[in-house]
């Protein structure tokens, strides 16, 4: 079932009928669509398209060679067959480092679980964490906050258990088991979101409306061949992919987890303040 799931989203395996998994030549245009569509004279041909490509771009590398040549090039010199580019000048005034020094010394120094426990008590985002059958929250919500902290910082429930009184391995993992699912974890998301929306603050640094998109690659160990699949950045070498969205305003859109592949694949932000 896994490796169908992983089919479906990479487009390897598709479903006659279906709006969401079709084959990749039903998401084009037909010949008789797009004659309709587009007027005959503005059509080109591959090679008349390439051939133009290939002029600008002739066209360009003459231009800037004829301004490295007099020394025209802003930032950009060669010498003795060697080009040099002059490094980018930091544009905030110097100042700005001794003022953020001091604004962070005013910072309280407190504990991750408190600073976690106070963020809870702004936004209610643990009551998110709904039950697996009778959807509701749990009755002691820092055994909650313990097992998301746990999954946070990657040290496991055993770990977490440990350094926390009162919180054993059984109840912890208890928890995990009936509590902490995907979509519990998108719907606290979207709580603390929504809330960081409704600061003043927020609004000074953007609207909200765009986003800055990311992929991290994991290395991963299978034994699993994957000579079928290659990519141009990660080579054969089979990697886990989460694909991140964070907004203008600093505050995650959504988060795409794609299983053990060998190419990334572009999600589409999905609005958790909607």
């Amino acid at each position: 079932m896994r490796e169908l799931s992983w089919g479906l989203r990479s487009g390897e395996v598709w479903v006659p009928g279906s709006r969401r998994y079709l084959a990749f030549d039903e998401y084009l245009l037909s010949r008789e669509a797009w004659k309709t569509a587009r007027p005959a004279e503005d059509v080109k041909s591959c090679s008349q398209y390439l051939e133009e490509r290939r002029q600008q771009l002739h066209q360009g590398l003459q231009k800037v060679s004829q301004l490295l040549a007099e020394n025209h090039l802003l930032d950009v010199a060669l010498e003795d067959g060697k080009l040099t580019i002059t490094p980018l000048q930091a544009d905030v005034p110097e100042e700005v480092d001794l003022w953020s020094d001091r604004l962070y010394n005013l910072l309280p120094r407190i504990h991750l679980t408190d600073l976690f426990m106070e963020v809870d008590s702004w936004t209610g985002f643990s009551k998110c964490f709904t039950h697996l059958y009778t959807e509701g929250p749990a009755s002691d919500c820092t055994l909650v906050l313990a097992v998301i902290l746990s999954d946070a910082t990657n040290i496991g429930l055993k770990k977490m258990a440990d350094a926390t009184p009162g919180c054993s391995y059984r109840r912890l993992s208890w928890v995990a088991d009936w509590y902490i699912r995907e979509e519990n974890y998108a719907k606290a998301l979207a709580e603390i979101v929504r809330k960081q929306h409704q600061v003043p603050l927020a609004a000074r640094w953007g609207p909200g409306t765009t986003s800055s998109s990311d992929g991290q690659a994991f290395p991963i160990a299978t034994r699993r061949p994957v000579l079928a699949h290659t990519n141009a950045k990660y080579g054969r070498d089979p990697v886990v992919m989460f694909y991140s969205h964070i907004s203008d305003r600093y505050a995650p859109q959504s988060h795409r987890f794609d299983g053990p592949r060998c190419h990334l694949r572009a999600g589409r932000p999905s609005g958790a303040w909607d």
